[in-house]
């Protein structure tokens, strides 16, 4: 007994087991998109295994932003779990047998927009071919609405084409309608001049200034005033547009006549200029950031007011 109790005090002590290394955050999101692939009514965040996302993980936080990226995101969180996207059916394919991939890229179609359906299923089809046989109906289907989506915002683009040559037309028209009517009136006073005994004034050597239209008054009493103010403000540039985009100089030029007799109301820009991005008076430019150099493709128009200035018509900026 004596040697016994020896032995056990001179027994060496156990090592202590080395630290559980964390899953890598690509490897938490391999198994977030597998058991959303197969169970879509998985919770979001737990601490099990059963969860997408293992709040125990330390990158679980990581694997949840990698997921949720706006740029290319994997998973599309809902009520009662998530679903994959077609980019997270991209990155878990390889993993996933073949007697899965064909269900999944079904649920995955059905829930993508027309206009991404047709290019996942074709996608599919081509990395898996024995699939082929259940998803082409499905490609049909979605080149067929693909094509029924296009032929309606095409439609919907020539109905908007012909609503604002209509408006372009009526302007003008309207144009010539001011000016008969200035002429009827300049007449009609020369005859009066005539009836009186008195000589019509010698006509001077400088151009008549153009006609202006009454549209607003010079400076807003009040809130009302104001917001009609703006709401003339805003149609008469509406028209400014379709005429510059529709390459109607004349029209434009009677427009502006109008315009320019709204106090306070100037454009923005000067085609050509040069000058720095501000997303308050510039139109968003893909890949352009606050205070990048940019170039004027088209002025906009703007208000003076006593609170500062009122874009009515952002200007059109290019790199």
């Amino acid at each position: 007994m004596e040697e016994e109790a020896k032995a056990k005090k001179t027994r060496a002590p156990r090592a202590a087991k080395a630290p559980q290394q964390p899953q890598s955050v690509d490897a938490l999101v391999q198994q977030a998109l597998k058991l959303a692939a197969t169970n879509p009514k998985a919770s979001w965040t737990g601490q099990s295994a059963k969860a997408l996302f293992n709040t125990k993980e330390a990158n679980s936080a990581a694997a949840i932003e990698r997921c949720r990226d706006a740029s290319r995101p994997l998973l599309k969180q809902h009520k009662d779990g998530a679903t994959l996207t077609g980019a997270g059916f991209e990155e878990v394919v390889a993993a996933l047998s073949e007697e899965q991939v064909t269900p999944l890229a079904k649920s995955v179609a059905n829930g993508l927009p027309v206009g991404e359906r047709a290019d996942f299923l074709q996608g599919v089809i081509g990395r898996t071919p024995l699939a082929a046989a259940e998803l082409t109906p499905l490609l049909e289907e979605a080149i067929a609405a693909e094509k029924a989506s296009r032929q309606a915002r095409e439609e919907e683009a020539a109905k908007r084409r012909a609503a604002e040559e209509a408006s372009l037309q009526a302007l003008e028209r309207a144009q010539k309608l001011i000016a008969e009517r200035q002429q009827a009136r300049v007449a009609e006073l020369l005859r009066l001049l005539e009836i009186e005994g008195q000589k019509p004034p010698e006509p001077t050597a400088e151009r008549s200034p153009a006609p202006t239209l009454e549209v607003a008054p010079a400076v807003p009493n009040n809130s009302e005033d104001k917001d009609f103010r703006r709401d003339v403000a805003a149609q008469l540039a509406s028209s400014w547009r379709a005429t510059w985009e529709l390459n109607k100089p004349d029209a434009r030029e009677f427009l502006e006549s109008a315009m320019w007799n709204i106090s306070g109301f100037k454009l923005v820009g000067e085609v050509g200029q040069r000058v720095a991005y501000s997303g308050r008076v510039h139109e968003s430019v893909a890949g352009v950031f606050s205070g990048d150099q940019v170039k004027v493709a088209r002025p906009g128009w703007a208000l003076d007011e006593d609170a500062g200035e009122f874009v009515v018509l952002k200007a059109v900026v290019e790199k």
